[in-house]
């Protein structure tokens, strides 16, 4: 889930560039790398380590966490939303994690 959350910031970023509006948006939300590892039939993803405060940004439940930062929150639910968009209405990307550029997310299906 983690690499589809990460294709949909990646999507968002290239549609700002593509339409020229990087200077008005201004930086987008990334992810940083991950890495897999395996042993025998055992799995496990690691993410790169971020030094910073976690912040999330929306809960769960889609409604915005206080955060003085507008325009990061803001950036946060253009995500959400494009994610919503390009996933045809069936997932909602809620980032949450540290400042632009790093960003972790929770994923939910969309049930109509």
């Amino acid at each position: 889930m983690r690499c589809l959350a990460q294709n949909f910031a990646c999507q968002l970023r290239n549609k700002v560039e593509k339409e020229g509006l990087t200077q008005l948006f201004g930086q987008t939300m990334q992810y940083g790398d991950i890495y897999l590892g395996k042993e025998g039939d055992e799995h496990v993803t690691i993410d790169q380590y971020v030094d910073g405060e976690f912040f999330k940004y929306i809960n769960n439940d889609g409604m915005v966490c206080q955060c003085d930062d507008t325009q990061i929150v803001e950036k946060a639910e253009c995500l959400t939303h494009f994610s919503y968009e390009k996933s045809k209405k069936e997932l909602v990307v809620y980032p949450m994690g540290l400042k632009i550029p790093a960003i972790d997310s929770l994923f939910f299906s969309c049930l109509f």
